[in-house]
């Protein structure tokens, strides 16, 4: 994911169209939306958001039994 390459657009535009920048996030790549020409907030799948949340597991834990 190239941060410098990814759409983006205006906060007032992205208000109007919500639904339209939810499907190109989950379709296509994630949405930077700005605020005054500074990036505010980015919208992604949940699908890119579990791939740069998950927790790293350690080699021990990959031995536990109980877990």
């Amino acid at each position: 994911m190239a941060v410098d390459h990814e759409p983006r657009r205006a906060i007032a535009k992205s208000k109007n169209k919500f639904s339209n920048l939810v499907e190109r996030a989950q379709q296509e790549e994630p949405q930077i939306v700005t605020t005054h020409g500074k990036w505010a907030v980015v919208v992604l799948s949940v699908d890119d958001y579990k791939k740069i949340t998950k927790p790293k597991e350690n080699r021990v834990s990959l031995l536990d039994p109980w877990k």
